[in-house]
C-alpha cells in the first residue's frame, strides 16, 4: 500500500508510518525531551503483553482480512470482464444461471444455498442486477472458500462461462479506457465542468464512429434543479449542431418531456422510433416533428446518477439527424448507460468541490471576524496530476484566499497548481493532506496552521492554510478548532448530494433553492451547534442568571438582544433588569432551540438588533 497517497483515510485500526510520526510530533513537539521518549518506549516494551490466544486471534483476523481483500480484487476484476459494455449492470437470469451451476457448489454451504439466497435477495430491478448487488452476492457466496485454490477454481469457472468474442473484448477495453478518462479528468479539472462534459460527449461520438457503423448521433445533458419547489431540467451542454438552440433552455415539470419520467424511475428509456411513440418527447426544434416517416430516428434518455444513487440529471441521445443508420444496437444502449453513470460520478465529484469552496467562504468570513491574529486563509483542493507528471503523485490547486479586513475572497480565473517537487516551501501542505491531521509550521517568519478537509470516507479533499500574525490566544485557537469541526459536519452533509426542497429543512430559506441552502449551510451548522449548547442549560444555570441584582453589562445587553427577537413589542421594558430575568425560563430555551433567523418577521428591526449587539465583545 502506498501510504503517501492523499487517498489514505484515517483508520481506527491502523496508522501509517507518516501518521505515527505526525501523532508523536503533535503530542511531543518537534524536539521532545529524550527522557520523555525513553519513558514512552519503555512503557510500550514492558507495559503491553500479548497472550498466546490474543496472538492467534490477531493473526487469524489479519489472515482473513488479507483473504477478503484478495478475493474482493478478483471479484471486481471478474465483474469488469462480465460487464463488457460498461452498462453498470448484468442480465439477472444470465448472472443467476452461471453462478449457481458450478459442479462443486454442493461442497460448500454458502454456494449450495445460492438459488434460495438469490430468490430472497432484494434486487432493485426485475431484469438486471447492478454492480453493487453482484459484488455483494459474490462476496457473500465466497465466504466459505477459504482455500485459495477453491476460490480460484470457482472464479475461473464463472469467467469461462462468460462467452465473449475477441471483437467484443477489444470493444470493451476501448470503452473502459474512455470512461476511465472521464473520471481522470474530473480529478484534475479544478472547479470547471467544461472538460468533463466535452470528454463524455466525445466518448459517444467516438463510439458512434468505431462501434456504431459511423452513425451521427446528437447528444445533450440536462441537470435537475428545483424552481419554486418544482422539478426543472436545465440544459447545460449539447452537440455542436444543437448547442445554440438547446443550451440554457429550462423545461419545467409541466412540459411534455420524457426526461422527467427517467428522473422519476431512475431508469433508462429507449425509444426505437421517435415519431411513432406516444411518450412525451419535447422537440427543441419543432420542424423535427414533421419529418418524413422514413427519416424517423431513435432516442435514448439515461439518468445521471449521484454516487449515493439518486438522479441528478439526464443524458439524451438521438439519431434524427442521421440519414441511414437510425437504430441503436444493444451494446450501444448498454454503453450509453455506462457513459451516463460515469458522467454522473464525475460531475458529482467536481460539484462537491465547488460547493465546498462556497461553504469555506462562509466559514472563513466568520473565522476572520473572530480571530484578528489571522492574516489570511487559503484553501487548496487535492487533485490528481496531469498525465505527463503522473509519477510525481498528487498536486494541490489554490482556489480561494481571504485576507483579514477584506470581505470578498481573492479568486483566480485559472487557479494555479502546486507540484511537490517544484515548491519545497509548501511541503507542509502535502504533509497535512497525507496524514489527515492538522499541522503547524513556520515559513518565512510566519506561523501557518494547516487543517485537512475530508470527505465522508475519510479521504482528504482539501487543505486549509491559515497564516498567523502575532500570537493566538486560547479563545482564538478554540474558534479555529470550532470552525474546522463545523466545516467537517457541513462537508459530510454535502457528500450526501442534493437535498430536495420538499424535504424538511432547519431554516426556511433552505427550501427556496440549492443556492440559498449553500449560502447558509455553514451558518446553519453553527446555529445548530449553538442550539445544542443552549439545550444543555439546566435549572442551576437559569438560577445563576436570575440571582444577579445588578448583572455585568455584557450579560444584560446579550439577554436584551435575545429577548427582543422573541418579544419585539417589549423592547423598552427589557431595559430594566428585573423585567429581563422574569423571562429567563425553560420556555426561552425552547424558543431559542427552534429559532429560524431567516424566517420573515416584520416586527423585529435588524438595525435595532445590531445596535443592541454592537456593544457586546465579539
Amino acid at each position: 500500500m502506498d501510504y503517501t497517497s492523499p487517498g489514505l483515510p484515517w483508520n481506527v485500526d491502523f496508522i501509517s508510518v507518516e501518521q505515527f510520526s505526525q501523532l508523536t510530533e503533535f503530542f511531543w513537539g518537534i524536539c521532545p525531551q529524550p527522557e520523555l521518549v525513553e519513558t514512552v518506549l519503555t512503557f510500550i516494551r514492558e507495559g503491553y503483553e500479548e497472550t498466546e490466544y490474543e496472538k492467534e486471534e490477531r493473526m487469524r483476523e489479519e489472515w482473513l482480512q488479507t483473504l477478503k481483500s484478495s478475493q474482493s480484487r478478483h471479484i471486481i476484476r471478474l465483474y469488469t470482464i462480465w460487464d463488457n459494455d460498461r452498462a453498470g449492470y448484468i442480465d439477472k437470469k444470465e448472472f443467476s444461471k452461471i453462478i449457481t451451476t458450478w459442479p462443486r457448489s454442493g461442497e460448500f454451504s454458502k454456494l449450495s444455498k445460492l438459488p434460495e439466497l438469490l430468490d430472497a435477495f432484494p434486487f432493485t430491478d426485475e431484469d438486471v442486477a447492478s454492480r453493487e448487488e453482484i459484488l455483494t452476492i459474490l462476496t457473500d457466496a465466497c465466504l466459505n472458500l477459504e482455500n485459495e485454490l477453491d476460490f480460484q477454481e470457482y472464479i475461473e469457472f464463472i469467467q469461462k462461462s462468460i462467452r465473449l468474442t475477441n471483437e467484443e473484448k477489444q470493444r470493451g477495453r476501448i470503452r473502459t479506457e474512455w470512461l476511465e478518462n472521464i473520471i481522470a479528468i474530473s480529478r484534475s479539472c479544478g472547479l470547471s465542468f467544461t472538460s468533463i462534459f466535452k470528454t463524455a460527449l466525445g466518448c459517444i461520438y467516438k463510439d458512434n464512429e468505431n462501434h456504431g457503423n459511423g452513425k451521427r448521433a446528437r447528444c445533450n445533458v440536462a441537470l435537475l434543479e428545483y424552481l419554486q419547489g418544482k422539478k426543472a431540467l436545465h440544459y447545460v451542454t449539447a452537440s455542436q449542431d444543437d448547442h445554440e438552440g438547446v443550451v440554457g433552455k429550462v423545461l419545467r415539470e409541466g412540459n411534455k418531456c420524457i426526461g422527467f419520467s427517467v428522473i422519476a424511475s431512475g431508469r433508462m428509456i429507449h425509444i426505437p422510433k421517435i415519431l411513432e411513440t406516444k411518450k412525451n418527447i419535447y422537440f427543441f426544434y419543432p420542424k423535427r416533428k414533421v419529418l418524413d416517416r422514413e427519416r424517423d430516428g431513435s432516442f435514448i434518455c439515461c439518468p445521471l446518477l449521484h454516487p449515493k444513487g439518486h438522479v441528478i440529471g439526464v443524458l439524451g441521445i438521438d439519431t434524427l439527424a442521421e440519414m441511414e443508420k437510425k437504430q441503436f444496437s444493444a451494446h450501444e444502449v448498454s454503453f450509453y448507460q455506462g457513459v451516463a453513470k460515469t458522467l454522473g460520478e464525475a460531475y458529482s465529484h467536481v460539484e462537491l468541490r465547488i460547493k465546498l469552496v462556497k461553504i469555506l467562504h462562509s466559514a472563513f468570513r466568520w473565522t476572520l471576524s473572530k480571530v484578528e491574529s489571522i492574516n489570511s486563509i487559503t484553501v487548496f483542493i487535492v487533485e490528481d496530476p496531469p498525465t505527463e507528471r503522473k509519477d510525481e503523485g498528487y498536486i494541490l490547486r489554490r482556489v480561494l484566499t481571504m485576507y483579514q479586513g477584506e470581505r470578498d475572497p481573492v479568486e483566480d480565473a485559472n487557479p494555479p497548481r502546486i507540484f511537490r517537487k517544484d515548491d519545497v516551501f509548501k511541503d507542509y501542505l502535502f504533509e497535512c493532506a497525507e496524514n489527515s491531521e492538522p499541522t503547524s509550521t513556520e515559513t518565512f517568519g510566519r506561523l501557518h496552521w494547516t487543517i485537512p478537509v475530508r470527505d465522508s470516507e475519510g479521504n482528504p479533499m482539501a487543505v486549509i492554510d491559515i497564516e498567523i500574525r502575532g500570537r493566538l490566544t486560547k479563545p482564538d485557537e478554540e474558534n479555529i478548532h470550532w470552525m474546522a469541526r463545523l466545516v467537517t459536519i457541513a462537508v459530510l452533509e454535502l457528500s450526501q448530494g442534493y437535498r430536495e426542497p420538499s424535504k424538511p429543512h432547519v431554516l426556511e430559506v433552505e427550501g427556496i433553492d440549492e443556492e440559498n441552502r449553500l449560502a447558509v449551510l455553514f451558518s446553519r451548522v453553527l446555529l445548530t451547534d449553538l442550539r445544542r449548547n443552549v439545550g444543555k442549560l439546566d435549572s442551576e444555570a437559569y438560577a445563576e442568571i436570575k440571582s444577579y441584582i445588578d448583572p455585568p453589562k455584557v450579560i444584560h445587553d446579550v439577554l436584551r438582544a435575545v429577548l427582543y427577537i422573541f418579544n419585539p413589542n417589549k423592547h423598552d421594558a427589557f431595559k430594566q433588569w428585573r423585567n429581563c430575568k422574569q423571562s429567563v425560563n425553560i420556555d426561552l430555551s425552547k424558543s431559542i432551540a427552534t429559532y429560524d433567523p431567516t424566517s420573515f418577521c416584520d416586527e423585529v428591526q435588524v438595525n435595532e438588533l445590531q445596535q443592541l449587539l454592537s456593544v457586546v465583545p465579539a
